[in-house]
């Protein structure tokens, strides 16, 4: 494993705002390009992604498990988001106002909106209409 690749590679945290979603999603990708499934190693390079403050909150998390076994992505972007108070309100709110950025293709646009939606809790979701959408043109 080329592991300076591999850090070359990693998103940091700090580039996503609070938009966890996205970040999980290309850490996930990241993962899966560089063949790195278990939890163990995850959280080894997770925690390079992130902030002191959020990295304690991470290890916090793993002090729940046993020696051997570790929280997964999904228990680890609800503790961040947690700590960094996003709620499922906030999330929706953001997608009833995101606008398509100046240089940005729509088919891009598109994929970030359906990701947003997508992992809105369907409560929330059906707050979202099509004059939402059509609206962030």
């Amino acid at each position: 494993m080329n592991v300076q690749g591999l850090i070359k590679e990693l998103p940091l945290l700090v580039n996503y705002g609070r938009d966890i979603d996205g970040w999980i999603e290309d850490f996930e990708e990241v993962m899966e390009l560089w063949e790195i499934y278990t939890l163990k190693q995850q959280y080894f390079w997770i925690i390079k992604c992130v902030n002191q403050d959020i990295s304690i909150e991470i290890k916090t998390l793993k002090e729940k498990y046993n020696k051997n076994n570790y929280p997964t992505l999904k228990e680890i972007q609800y503790a961040i988001e947690k700590y960094l108070n996003i709620t499922q309100s906030e999330k929706c709110w953001t997608l009833k106002t995101i606008k398509v950025p100046n240089d940005t293709k729509i088919s891009i646009f598109n994929v970030t909106y359906r990701r947003l939606l997508k992992n809105l809790e369907s409560d929330f979701r059906k707050l979202v209409t099509i004059e939402d959408y059509i609206n962030s043109y």
